[in-house]
C-alpha cells in the first residue's frame, strides 16, 4: 500500500512539473509574424494584420527586429515564427539556392508595392542599369547591409537573371545607403540601389532634399531581368515609371515621360501546415484586406 501511495505521489509530482510547459505551449499564439525592423513598413503591415486577426478572435504576436526579408525567412525556417513579410525576390533566391526550404512556404497575400530605385551621379559614367552591365568590374554599386537590405536580395536576383552584372563590384565598405550618398556625390561609387516604398525612404529623401544637384534616378530597363516569376508563378518585376513626388521630384521628372524602373509586391508568407485550415482561411482574408488598405493609402 505504501509503495502504491509513493508511486501515486511521484506521478502527481511529475504531472505538476510538466503542467507549466504544457500550458505554455497551449498559450503560444497560433500565429507569430516576423516583421523586420520595429516601426518599418513590414512591421506596420504585420501590426495591422495582427490587429485585424484580434477582431476575428485569433491571437497572434508580432516579432520585431528580426532582420530584413532574409532574416525573416531564416527565423521562420528555425521555427521562431510561422508567418513573415518578405520581398518576393528573397523567396525566389531561396528557391533557386535551396528548393527544399522554399517548399516550406506558401504565399498568403500581396501587401504593398516596392520600387527599385537606382541612384547615380549626374556626371558619372553610370547613368542607368545597362551601364553597370557594360562597365562590369570597373563599376561599383552600394547595396547596404546583407542582413537587412532588400537591395542585396534584389541584386542577387538580377545577377541570376543576367550574369553580366556579377562582375560589378559591390561596395561593401558602405553598408548604409544614407552614408553612401556623399560617396556617390563625390564619385567614389557609381550607383546605389534602393528597394523601397516610393513615399518612405530616408536615403531617397536625403538625396532629393540636399544632393539633387549631383544625383539623379537612373533608368532601369533590361529585358534580360524582367521575365522572372515569384513563388506563386506570377511576374516578379513589373515595368513602371518612377513617380515624381515629394521625395523624388528633384531627382527625376515625368515631363517627357517618367524614368523607367521596376516594382514588385511585398508579400505575406506562411509556413505550410503550421495552422489549421480555418485559421489559414481567416489569415488570407485579413491579409488581403490589409494589403488593399495599404495600397489605397499609398495611392
Amino acid at each position: 500500500m505504501k509503495r502504491n501511495l509513493f508511486l501515486i505521489s511521484a506521478f502527481t509530482g511529475l504531472i505538476a512539473l510538466c503542467l507549466p510547459s504544457a500550458f505554455a505551449q497551449d498559450l503560444k499564439p497560433p500565429i507569430s509574424i516576423c516583421s523586420g525592423t520595429d516601426g518599418g513598413s513590414y512591421y506596420l503591415a504585420a501590426k495591422a494584420i495582427a490587429d485585424s486577426l484580434a477582431k476575428e478572435k485569433i491571437t497572434s504576436e508580432v516579432l520585431v527586429d528580426t532582420g530584413g526579408s532574409l532574416g525573416n525567412i531564416s527565423r521562420a525556417l528555425r521555427g521562431e515564427c510561422n508567418v513573415l513579410v518578405s520581398q518576393p525576390d528573397a523567396m525566389v533566391n531561396l528557391k533557386r539556392n535551396d528548393p527544399a526550404s522554399a517548399r516550406e512556404f506558401v504565399t498568403v497575400a500581396s501587401l504593398h508595392e516596392e520600387y527599385l530605385i537606382l541612384l547615380v551621379n549626374r556626371d558619372g559614367k553610370v547613368g542607368e542599369l545597362d551601364d553597370l552591365e557594360s562597365y562590369g568590374k570597373e563599376a561599383s554599386i552600394v547595396l547596404g547591409d546583407p542582413d537587412f537590405s532588400g537591395a542585396v536580395q534584389t541584386w542577387a536576383n538580377l545577377v541570376a537573371e543576367d550574369d553580366d552584372y556579377g562582375a560589378v563590384r559591390i561596395a561593401s565598405e558602405h553598408d548604409d545607403p544614407e552614408f553612401a550618398l556623399e560617396a556617390l556625390a563625390q564619385g567614389e561609387v557609381d550607383a546605389i540601389l534602393l528597394v523601397t516604398r516610393i513615399k518612405a525612404n530616408r536615403a531617397l529623401s536625403e538625396a532629393n532634399s540636399y544632393l539633387s544637384k549631383k544625383l539623379r534616378i537612373g533608368a532601369m530597363n533590361d529585358g534580360d531581368v524582367d521575365d522572372a516569376v515569384d513563388l506563386a508563378g506570377d511576374p516578379l518585376l513589373v515595368s513602371v515609371g518612377v513617380p515624381s513626388n515629394g521625395i523624388t521630384s528633384n531627382l527625376t521628372s515625368c515631363f517627357f515621360g517618367c524614368t523607367d524602373s521596376y516594382k514588385m509586391q511585398a508579400k505575406l508568407y506562411l509556413v505550410k501546415g503550421s495552422i489549421d485550415r480555418r485559421t489559414e482561411k481567416t489569415l488570407r482574408r485579413v491579409a488581403r484586406r490589409v494589403g488593399a488598405q495599404i495600397q489605397s493609402a499609398l495611392n
